[in-house]
């Protein structure tokens, strides 16, 4: 079942199963204390009211949304649209107000919508209800969507992702981060691991009860920045690695090569030492006590300049 998931406004925290025929439609609310209701299945607050202001329905595995007001109010990719076919984890804003398009996988309470507002806990618990429902795929909702969606319903457990041999567990605490685990994995801080797991593209998730687990405090701060820094860490990462070879790749050190860091470049002798020590690309990452784009960077200098070469 599909349903739209209220990220701002008054429907924050609360969602709404798209029916299997016909639309809902979202609509003005009344500006009066009192005054009766417009027609809709949803209702907004906008200061500039037009009646009614957008139509969703059910298309395939999407969400076909067309707006009905005299002037654009609907906005995609921060662009005024009339009309635009939502996937899951697509967000729409109409006005102050945006939505994403999820889908609820065991849902034992459907919202239906009434002419009055329910009580602020009972949207909380309908959106905790849907939280501790979640399981998907990755190649369907990114990751980051994900973990904003738990992030919104407050959620309390850890959001299990898995690809191939690999499982990532991001722990959630009132709807923050705060802490992540990759298994197998290196020895790295929950911070480089979660920037490692938003980069995953494929696998599945589920989101599962609360575990017990240590925090090492390097995710002490707001799930926007951490989202940003992920975004900030993807670009620069898929930048680097096509300069680099595959991660399995082995690397040497040149005969000719210096024993001695260059001035400009004090991490280098660190590096030059995880080459001889590990040799192969992805354990000379894990094994660098710094960030990784600092890493990768000196990695393709190095190559750049023949100081470390495949070897073959």
């Amino acid at each position: 079942m599909l349903a739209l998931h209220f990220l701002t406004g008054q429907n924050q925290g609360r969602d709404f199963p798209l029916p299997a025929e016909g639309s809902l439609i979202i609509s003005q609310a009344p500006s009066e204390p009192g005054a009766a209701p417009d027609t809709g299945d949803i209702l907004i607050n906008e200061p500039n009211p037009q009646i009614p202001l957008a139509s969703v329905s059910q298309n395939d595995q999407c969400a076909l949304v067309n707006d009905l007001g005299r002037t654009p109010t609907l906005s995609f990719n921060r662009k005024k649209v009339i009309s635009v076919l939502m996937k899951e984890g697509d967000r729409v804003r109409i006005g102050r107000h945006s939505f994403m398009l999820i889908r609820i996988t065991r849902f034992s309470a459907a919202f239906q919508p009434a002419a009055t507002e329910p009580a602020a806990a009972s949207g909380a618990s309908t959106a905790r209800e849907l939280a501790n429902s979640m399981s998907g795929s990755l190649t369907e909702v990114p990751m980051g969507s994900v973990v904003q969606l738990l992030s919104h319903a407050n959620s309390d457990g850890v959001l299990k992702v898995q690809r191939k041999h690999q499982q990532g567990s991001i722990h959630l605490q009132g709807g923050q981060v705060a802490h992540v685990t990759l298994t197998p994995g290196p020895s790295l801080t929950a911070k480089r691991t979660w920037l490692r797991l938003l980069r995953w593209k494929t696998g599945t998730f589920a989101f599962t009860k609360p575990e017990p687990f240590v925090a090492d405090g390097s995710l002490d701060c707001a799930l926007d920045f951490l989202l940003l820094d992920a975004a900030h860490y993807d670009d620069v990462i898929t930048s680097l690695e096509a300069r680099l070879p595959d991660l399995q790749a082995r690397l040497k050190v040149t005969p000719q090569a210096t024993t001695q860091p260059r001035s400009d470049q004090p991490t280098e002798l660190q590096i030059l030492d995880l080459v001889r020590k590990h040799a192969v690309l992805q354990a000379i990452i894990d094994n660098y006590g710094g960030d990784e784009i600092t890493a990768c960077g000196i990695l393709s200098d190095l190559l750049e300049s023949k100081v470390i070469s495949p070897a073959v």
